[in-house]
């Protein structure tokens, strides 16, 4: 068998070919990362075109810019626990899927806000609509065995390597393209018409675009590529139903018993 044909046994399913489960690990975490980083490189200017604060103040737009930068952390992390509990329930594959989509509505709804309480809210909401990256974690964990669990735990970190890299650059290419120094400043058309355009409009939509893209596409992966490992839940057995009123039966028998001695 050719080393591309490998497969890697999983509790309760079977077998699953390796380079699937790779590619869709790869995918989920490159997604994640551009959607938690890309607009990093935005916020600051989303800050100052709000008026919010005083260009000139520093401080006070760094200090809103971090705040706006941790929300979508934030939210995550209030909500991974309760995650974890929904995928032993509903299973690994389906949290994953919705926190793609969830993370690409809120991506959509960050590059239109036209307020700092709007898009602080989309990032808060975001991260706690996302159980993505906890669910993932254990269906790499239960997918693979002894053998190839590092070369596809290692894949988590290689994805968000890579997406933390390009997600910072997409954000500061494809923000305000309509504008002097934008990338579709000269062949716009009609979505750079100032005050009318879309993307004249709504400056930060662009890179929100292409991250939310990102992210349906990794739900469809996910569901294409990625295996449901989550243990099936097992009926008790006769003997398990049976043993405690058996247990009750002898406890009562040398009880009497030891009445009679």
């Amino acid at each position: 068998m050719g080393k591309n044909c490998k497969t890697t046994p999983f509790s309760g399913v079977g077998k699953v070919p390796v380079w699937k489960l790779s590619a869709g690990i790869l995918l989920q975490t490159l997604s994640q990362a551009i959607y938690f980083t890309m607009p990093f490189t935005m916020m600051v200017y989303m800050v100052g075109d709000f008026g919010i604060a005083n260009p000139d103040d520093q401080e006070a737009v760094g200090r809103l810019t971090g705040y706006l930068g941790s929300m979508s952390h934030f939210g995550a992390l209030i909500s991974s626990v309760p995650w974890g509990i929904v995928s032993d329930h509903a299973g690994r594959r389906p949290v994953i899927m919705f926190g793609q989509l969830f993370a690409g509505a809120s991506m959509l709804v960050f590059g239109t806000g036209k307020t700092y309480k709007a898009v602080m809210t989309a990032r808060f909401v975001g991260g706690l609509g996302n159980g993505v990256f906890g669910a993932l974690k254990t269906l790499v964990a239960e997918a693979a065995d002894e053998e190839h669990q590092p070369q596809l735990m290692s894949y988590l970190s290689t994805g968000w390597g890579v997406g933390a890299v390009i997600g910072p650059m997409l954000g500061g290419l494809l923000c305000s393209p309509c504008s002097p120094s934008g990338l579709l400043h000269t062949s716009g058309g009609p979505l750079c018409v100032p005050g009318a355009g879309l993307l004249a409009v709504h400056p930060y939509l662009l890179p929100c675009l292409v991250s939310a893209g990102l992210t349906v596409m990794s739900a469809t992966v996910a569901l294409v590529l990625l295996p449901e490992t989550r243990p099936p839940k097992r009926k008790p057995s006769a003997y398990q139903e049976v043993a405690p009123e058996a247990e009750a039966d002898v406890e009562e028998e040398s009880l009497l018993a030891g009445e009679e001695g």
